[in-house]
């Protein structure tokens, strides 16, 4: 008898916006946003799954908190970068800067919390 497997909801959102970050990636359309934006972004990604695996693996709130908790801390160095940076001469303050860090901070989290809930079904 052969086992049926039928993609959850959540599932097949994942699935989605994975081929939109595989197309997104496979098109010059990335090129515009520029290398600066994406390293604001990969570092936030990265400081957002480091977070939430600590918070995750750390604490016994309630899962809600804990990644709001990592999203948090992760977003304060990018928060500082561009504090710091509005004070040197010939800089700004970017909120283009922190939208992109506010994006990889979710997309980190994102990825830990599916990982868990994954792993833990």
């Amino acid at each position: 008898m052969p086992i049926s497997i039928r993609p959850t909801r959540s599932a097949r959102g994942l699935g989605l916006a994975l081929a939109a970050l595989l197309a997104f990636c496979a098109t010059p359309a990335h090129a515009r946003i520029g290398r600066d934006k994406l390293l604001h972004f990969a570092v936030s990604t990265g400081l957002g799954a480091s977070a939430a695996t600590v918070f995750c693996t750390l604490s016994d709130d309630p899962p809600s908190l804990r990644l709001t908790l990592a999203g948090i801390s992760a977003l304060l160095p990018g928060l500082a970068k561009e504090i710091y940076d509005s004070g040197q001469p010939g800089n700004h303050f970017s909120g283009a800067d922190l939208g992109f860090n506010l994006l990889g901070v979710l997309a980190g989290t994102a990825t830990v919390a599916l990982v868990g809930w994954l792993l833990n079904r």
